[in-house]
């Protein structure tokens, strides 16, 4: 017998009352939970990196406190943002402001929004930007990690590089030669012949006095494959190709790129729970301080780019079996839940390369590095959102199939018409909506006030092409939604 719901809670705590909410979902209303207001305190990649998360699942879902929640982080931290600080961190943060020039119906907002998008591109121009190696390679960070390049960086500027060109600059391709230059240098540079994996960071200049400490004074290479880097680079690749124009030369180059990289990072998969290790090619190996171990924000990062590659056709369907597993381990390996909160475990809270540390990029430093369980991290929480969208995406279709949880089923009953059945238990404003895979809203039914008790409604489809659809049931104090699919 359905269980009725007492709808009193607030947006934030779906979990409590909607047991098979999505993850993507719940993993992000747990975020909102620990940070009511915003995320983090000040401008920095990690903001940007759930920030991201957030954006795509406002764009599935069309739930405005997603957005409402993206709108009030970015406003807290546009004022940090310096053009004094070049480093390739503090770029990502930037497609925050684009994202919200492109959501925004205020005139003020979006010139803010624009401005500010202004200041973070001029640390990408070859002249007064970020420094670049003789090939043009953009380094790591200016002047701390001179004539480096390393893979986290290529993430965390090259998506917003090739957003603000298609919002801006008219797609240049110009601009798009340098994106693609910038992952091409960074592969022939890092790439391992024999098993294809990145190694974690190169020097044009070994010897230089920021490089020594970790790189090969021949190669000007780092030691080992680190898991986060290659995530982190795989990530920028799949992020940047949603605006890399097909038609533009290079293009073929960066799914090249993708298609020598996936099963390098396949092979290295581990076989028991589909995740990967933080030194990925070192299952066994242990340290003075511990052994190797499944790291949850490389696994979460790799997977999401797997899941996304094989969605929108950049490699082959072939890898699904790998990608599904990669996710299910996710579940299985590292999330937690206490209530309304989701937490992710073995978690690498900081590795990196020379510095003020001088990180050496061996092995044992690596294993030295803090792992943290944590449900505000940012690093494993942002891909994670984004892999279960990509995983909720990928889930079977139905058709002529009713699909029920604990609020309401929806049952395909031809390509004319779709029937909603739900159950309330206190009187409240109730409206429909469906949208389709980009976020557009293509039908609504607003039903106004609704009494206590069960309901049927039937939507036509007429006009609507086949296709997977979102619909989404609207309280006055709840969204909940269901995918499902039209023929």
């Amino acid at each position: 017998m359905k269980r009725l719901l007492n709808l009193v809670l607030a947006v934030v705590c779906f979990t409590q009352v909607f047991a098979d909410i999505p993850w993507s979902q719940r993993m992000a209303n747990s975020v909102m939970l620990s940070n009511p207001t915003k995320y983090g305190t000040y401008w920095d990649y990690v903001n940007g990196t759930v920030l991201s998360g957030f954006q795509a699942l406002y764009t599935q879902t069309g739930n405005s406190t997603y957005l409402t929640y993206i709108e009030s982080t970015t406003k807290a931290h546009m004022a940090g943002f310096s053009t004094n600080t070049k480093t390739l961190d503090n770029i990502k943060e930037g497609t925050a402001l684009l994202f919200m020039y492109e959501n925004t119906t205020t005139p003020a907002d979006k010139t803010a929004y624009q401005n500010k998008a202004v200041s973070v591109r001029s640390l990408l121009n070859e002249s007064g930007g970020i420094s670049r190696t003789t090939e043009g390679g953009l380094w790591h960070k200016d002047p701390g990690y001179a004539w480096q390049m390393w893979g986290d960086g290529l993430y965390m500027a090259q998506p917003f590089y090739a957003q603000y060109s298609v919002l801006f600059n008219s797609a240049a391709s110009e601009d798009f030669d340098d994106i693609a230059n910038q992952f091409s240098l960074f592969e022939t540079h890092a790439r391992d012949n024999v098993s294809g994996l990145l190694y974690h960071g190169w020097s044009e200049q070994p010897l230089d006095a920021a490089s020594t400490a970790w790189a090969d004074p021949i190669t000007g290479l780092s030691d080992n494959f680190w898991g986060r880097a290659l995530g982190w680079y795989i990530m920028g690749l799949v992020d940047v190709l949603d605006y890399f124009p097909s038609d533009h030369e290079k293009y073929a180059d960066m799914i090249a790129i993708l298609n020598r990289l996936a099963p390098a990072l396949i092979n290295v998969q581990d076989p028991i729970s589909g995740c990967w290790y933080d030194v990925v090619n070192l299952p066994d190996s242990c340290s003075s301080t511990r052994c190797n171990y499944l790291e949850s924000s490389a696994s979460c990062m790799i997977t999401y780019s797997l899941l996304k590659a094989i969605r929108l056709g950049y490699i082959s369907n072939s890898y699904l079996p790998a990608a599904e597993k990669a996710y299910e381990g996710l579940i299985n390996t590292f999330v937690t839940t206490n209530g309304n909160y989701v937490t992710i475990a073995n978690n690498c809270q900081v590795s990196g390369l020379g510095g003020s540390k001088n990180r050496d990029g061996s092995f044992e430093y690596y294993m030295s590095e803090p792992v943290v369980t944590t449900n505000e991290e940012g690093k494993p929480i942002g891909p994670f959102i984004l892999a279960s969208l990509e995983y909720e995406a990928l889930l079977p279709e139905t058709k002529n199939v009713a699909v029920e949880n604990d609020f309401f089923k929806v049952i395909n009953r031809s390509e004319k018409e779709i029937e909603l059945c739900y159950v309330i238990s206190k009187a409240q404003n109730i409206s429909i909506r469906i949208f389709d895979v980009t976020g557009k809203q293509v039908k609504e039914l607003l039903l106004n006030k609704k009494q206590a008790g069960s309901y049927k409604e039937q939507l036509s489809l007429v006009n609507l092409h086949a296709g997977v659809y979102f619909i989404q049931l609207e309280t006055e104090l709840g969204v909940y939604g269901k995918k499902f699919s039209l023929r």
